[in-house]
């Protein structure tokens, strides 16, 4: 495996892939005071799974025209999901896995990934603001 742009991209389809963890950039951001001195926490900005698929296909020398063709999904639904318009869906997932000859949920775990980073960094408040079950009296 080669380490290209901050991600972790296979060199050929029998090399698997790794954490998801490697597809998040990390910067630290200031946080309510602790203790009479400012912590920094590790916030993680959520990557597109279309990113990681352009990587792909860079790797591979493929054009998102050709891996459509190759999987049998719409050209434009491939642009789209590169461009970061459109999600990973359960089937486009599974025709990815196949065709890189990954695990065929990667794809769908690097949208749910995602999906996930960006509702935390939207609701952050809300999350902030809810107890534990161990906070509760």
């Amino acid at each position: 495996m080669e380490r290209q742009n901050a991600f972790l991209v296979p060199t050929s389809p029998e090399t698997t892939l790794v954490q998801l963890d490697y597809f998040y950039s990390k910067e630290t951001m200031p946080t309510k005071k602790k203790s009479s001195q400012k912590k920094k926490i590790q916030k993680q900005n959520p990557v597109h799974p279309g990113i990681v698929l352009e990587q792909f296909l860079t790797n591979y020398n493929l054009t998102a025209y050709r891996l459509a063709m190759e999987i049998k999904i719409d050209a434009s639904l491939i642009g789209k999901i590169i461009k970061g318009d459109r999600p990973i869906s359960p089937l486009v997932s599974l025709a990815l896995g196949k065709f890189f000859g990954i695990d065929e949920a990667y794809w769908i775990m690097l949208q749910v990934k995602y999906d996930l980073g960006v509702t935390k960094i939207d609701k952050d408040i809300l999350i902030h603001s809810i107890r534990t079950v161990e906070e509760l009296d």
